[in-house]
């Protein structure tokens, strides 16, 4: 073998350890997506990192981010806590065993030597490794990556079938020679200095998928309820972004295909996309209506309309009163509010 592999797993388990060592102030930024009060929180110093035990608390929930290729192992470092990823994760049990718990406690894959682990994004998980003695490589795959380089079938990565059934993690048991060798290869080339480094990361990865994509008989495809997909993050999502959002872009970053997307909206939702847009729209113009003197026109534009007409019409029919109406009674509970206290 060209490389001494386990040289590139001792300077990995270095330099994650000394990354994971920083304060949580400099690491915080880096890694996760932040809230302004966990911004907060954390510059102050009153800033307590999650457990499992708040895996329901969306709030609590960190959502990890990272936009290029990465092949490390995994250091047993931080407590099991929950999160979830803005990428997708490729999980390589190189030696021993761990545990995946997927949603909650209740729900434990047991990842055995030589078991490949695919997880898509936004699924809310925990790892925990016992044993000191195992190795477990983590593959980081910016969607940006799978978009790019592997089309295939007119649908990204592996978490479709050709008639558009989404999945939200792949489960390989055992591996063969050859993928543990790409994976090898991966993680070897992410920490050389080669000025192709990229180009031979993306080959060996396509390789490995490629590999992946033949099994048959040791493949266990698992698709989510649809109360485990986090309703709450697609409606903030289309609620912060009302003046612009569209279906595809919406599908997108949950990486979902849109017509898949438009089903999950209408089941967990009771409407369907533009409906929901148009209660978020509403409910912002609403918002704006008791907050501030802006004309209805200027209103319009804000919340993503075109036309002063499309307000009229909407808060009239949501609230059974005009615009100007509803300002009026609601402002002045407001204000009477305010006053009382």
């Amino acid at each position: 073998m060209p490389y001494k592999f386990t040289r590139i797993l001792e300077e990995s388990y270095k330099q994650e350890t000394s990354r994971l060592d920083r304060t949580l102030s400099t690491l915080m930024p880096d890694e996760y997506r932040l809230t302004p009060d966990m911004e907060r929180s954390i510059s102050d110093g009153t800033y307590q990192f999650p457990d499992a035990g708040e895996s329901h608390t969306d709030k609590r929930v960190l959502t990890r981010k990272q936009d290029y290729f990465s092949a490390k192992v995994h250091v047993r470092h931080t407590p099991l806590y929950f999160h979830r990823h803005e990428f997708v994760e490729m999980l390589y049990m190189y030696r021993g065993q761990c545990l995946q718990f997927i949603e909650n406690l209740g729900a434990c894959i047991t990842l055995y030597e030589g078991d490949v682990f695919l997880l898509n994004q936004n699924v809310t998980h925990a790892l925990l490794q016992e044993d000191e003695s195992a190795v477990l490589i983590k593959i980081i795959i910016p969607t940006g990556t799978l978009s790019q380089n592997f089309q295939l079938s007119g649908q990204q990565a592996w978490f479709w079938t050709g008639l558009g059934e989404h999945y939200h993690y792949l489960h390989y048991t055992g591996s063969t020679a050859d993928e543990k060798l790409f994976v090898e290869r991966m993680m070897a080339e992410y920490y050389s200095q080669s000025p192709c480094k990229e180009i031979a990361e993306t080959s060996w990865l396509q390789l490995m998928l490629i590999s992946l994509s033949s099994r048959v008989g040791d493949k266990r495809r698992h698709k989510l309820g649809h109360s485990s997909v986090n309703m709450g993050r697609i409606t903030e999502y289309v609620y912060e972004h009302s003046e612009t959002v569209t279906l595809e872009e919406l599908a997108r970053v949950f990486s979902f295909s849109p017509s898949y997307l438009s089903r999950l909206i209408k089941e967990g939702c009771g409407m369907n996309f533009l409906d929901l847009l148009r209660e978020c729209r509403l409910e912002k113009a609403a918002a704006l209506l008791t907050a501030t003197n802006y004309p209805i026109g200027k209103i319009a534009e804000l919340v993503g309309y075109s036309s002063a007409a499309s307000v009229y019409q909407g808060v009239r029919e949501k609230f059974g009163m005009s615009p100007t109406e509803y300002r009026d009674k609601y402002s002045q509970i407001n204000r009477e509010h305010t006053t009382n206290e």
